[in-house]
């Protein structure tokens, strides 16, 4: 019995330490099912940060390379400002010839072209401008949503982990539930940062090339114009010397005609009609050759004005054109509410007239109009032009100006 009964004893202890083993066993399988759990989460959530973050860095270039964008857009809108109020106000100052002279020529023609092609770049520039604002801002928001979904992840796994070391949690009444993600919307969220980018990629190639197009046709629609009203002075140059000669040539046609004409008529019988009526027709001949010279002096005029204001067109500048005075009606409103916006120094507007060494702040204005410009250098007693007053006015139209008025 006492060896029965000891074997018994032994029998229990030894199946106690099994289900002790067991149960020591299971707790180990248990903690090594949660750490695998957190660790497979913790990888997971790690891919999808490693993601996140290189997509916040391309989110970022994508920011600085569209905030260039706009940047390069602005400068060159800003350009093209100015070179088309130098095409308007070249319009204006041509619109100041002459009636005889008011022709639709090439210069005309490439005036109109050049200001076409301006304004079309114009709103371009604008219309990318907005594009790329718009872009850089959802950028921007993208940028905002993926760190917070990343933020969210690391606060999960930081969770994750602390349910490995219970006995290192702080209290129940200090702990926050983690915040909860779809992994759906993360995915979601991804292909539209991938979306995003490839918009503004497709912008700044855009820009770029806007960029590169509009400096190459401006820069040729510049040296069209330019060198029409080179070619045009020079013409109107060389067609006043011709007017001049004729004009000379009538000068002295007049002066013998009126000679002969009078001693015929000291010498002319009374009682010879053929001779009387030859001697009225060229008289009436004579009168209409004074016409004709008067014609040919008011065309000389014109031509000079013409050419005085072609040659003050070749002057013009960027700072002469963008004087606030001379900005027509539509620039003149954008530059109010530009202002009413603090924007007073805007890129679409600049001022070039502002902070002049000299410390004025309007320049003078380029010239008056055709008839007070007329009556100024001419007026109704104008003695016919010389050799010399046209040709040189086609160098220097202020030097010809001033001969003018001396004589």
């Amino acid at each position: 019995m006492t060896a029965i009964m000891m074997k018994s004893v032994r029998d229990n202890e030894t199946a106690e330490r099994a289900s002790k083993d067991a149960s020591t066993e299971q707790t180990a399988r248990e903690k090594q099912q949660l750490r695998d759990s957190v660790f497979a989460k913790a990888a997971a959530h790690g891919d999808v940060i490693g993601v996140s973050s290189k997509c916040m860095w391309d989110l970022e270039d994508g920011m600085l390379q569209t905030d260039n964008s706009c940047a390069l857009l602005r400068q060159n809108r800003a350009l093209g400002f100015a070179s088309l109020q130098v095409c308007k106000r070249r319009t204006q100052l041509r619109d100041r010839r002459p009636k005889s002279e008011l022709i639709k020529d090439y210069v005309a023609i490439a005036l109109e072209s050049e200001q076409k092609f301006l304004e079309a770049a114009r709103e371009e520039f604008l219309h990318l401008e907005a594009v790329g604002r718009k872009i850089s801002e959802e950028l921007a928001a993208m940028r905002n949503h993926l760190s917070a979904d990343t933020g969210s992840r690391r606060l999960i796994m930081k969770k994750d982990q602390q349910s490995l070391r219970p006995h290192l949690a702080p209290p129940p009444e200090m702990q926050r539930a983690p915040p909860v993600i779809e992994d759906s919307d993360s995915q979601s969220l991804l292909e539209d940062t991938f979306n995003l980018l490839e918009r503004s990629n497709r912008h700044r190639a855009k820009s770029m090339d806007l960029v590169d197009r509009t400096k190459s046709e401006s820069r040729l629609a510049v040296v069209r114009v330019e060198d029409n009203l080179e070619k045009k002075t020079e013409e109107m140059a060389a067609l006043g010397k011709d007017l001049r000669k004729h004009m000379d040539d009538a000068d002295a046609a007049i002066d013998v005609s009126s000679r002969s004409i009078d001693r015929s008529q000291k010498r002319l019988d009374p009682n010879d009609t053929a001779k009387k009526e030859k001697l009225m027709r060229d008289r009436a001949l004579l009168e209409q050759l004074k016409k004709h010279k008067d014609t040919i002096h008011h065309e000389i005029q014109a031509k000079f004005i013409a050419l005085e204001i072609d040659n003050m067109c070749r002057r013009v500048t960027p700072v002469k054109a963008c004087e606030p005075s001379l900005l027509d009606a539509n620039n003149a409103a954008e530059i109010k509410n530009q202002n009413q916006k603090a924007l007073c120094n805007s890129a679409s507007a600049p001022s070039l007239t502002t902070g002049t060494p000299t410390g004025g702040t309007k320049l003078p204005a380029l010239a008056g109009t055709a008839d007070s410009f007329g009556r100024e250098k001419f007026g109704n007693t104008s003695p016919k032009f010389n050799g010399n007053t046209l040709g040189s006015s086609a160098s220097s139209g202020a030097l010809g100006a001033a001969k003018v008025k001396q004589r």
